[in-house]
């Protein structure tokens, strides 16, 4: 039999107004709701246990909202501890100046005598070992007041970052942890996602 060609083919054809037609169905449908991308949000202190969560699943956070806090009694335990070193090392650079101020008294009257052929030089060249220590002495003490400064320094840093702010916009997912629970350094506390798909 051999082929028709289109345009020997005849088709019923029927045409008709197009209008608007609403319906008005629910579909029940079955999915997950992932985000399109992902924030982690990483504490910027050494701290391990959460104190308090401000945030709930499902809650739409603003940039700059806070939403958790670390625990901050071992830091301010450090701070105490770095204070009492501070104190102690300001009373080392104070008594190594009350000794370099004796020796250095002493060292020019022996200097003298020496001069004057009273002493041997062996009596100065032990006040100048107990001078030259002196200073290491009062040199250490300043370093050690120096390194207390900057723990106190730190630490107070520390302090005023144990809570977690987000740099932008999001909805709030699951946290990585939850109150009281202590967490390894450097891992994430809390994922937001930014944006939202339906598969």
């Amino acid at each position: 039999m051999p082929v028709k060609s289109i345009a020997e083919v005849k088709a019923p054809i029927q045409t008709a107004l197009s209008k608007t037609v609403y319906f008005n169905r629910n579909l029940e449908l079955v999915g997950d709701v992932r985000p399109f991308s992902m924030v982690d949000v990483f504490p910027k202190i050494p701290g391990k246990i959460i104190e308090k969560i401000f945030v709930e699943k499902g809650d739409l956070v603003k940039k700059g909202d806070l939403v958790a806090v670390l625990e901050s009694s071992a830091i301010e335990a450090r701070i105490e501890e770095a204070g009492a070193a501070l104190e102690s090392a300001q009373a080392r650079v104070k008594q190594a100046q009350a000794n370099l101020e004796i020796l250095e008294k002493d060292r020019e009257r022996l200097v003298n005598l020496y001069q004057q052929k009273a002493i041997a030089l062996q009596k100065v060249d032990h006040i100048e070992a107990q001078y030259t220590a002196a200073l290491e002495s009062r040199r250490l003490a300043a370093a050690q007041v120096k390194q207390a400064r900057a723990a106190i320094k730190q630490l107070t840093i520390f302090i005023m970052t144990t809570g977690f702010m987000l740099r932008q916009a999001g909805i709030y997912q699951r946290a990585m942890w939850i109150k009281g629970q202590c967490r390894l350094l450097g891992s994430r506390f809390f994922g937001f996602p930014m944006k939202i798909f339906l598969k």
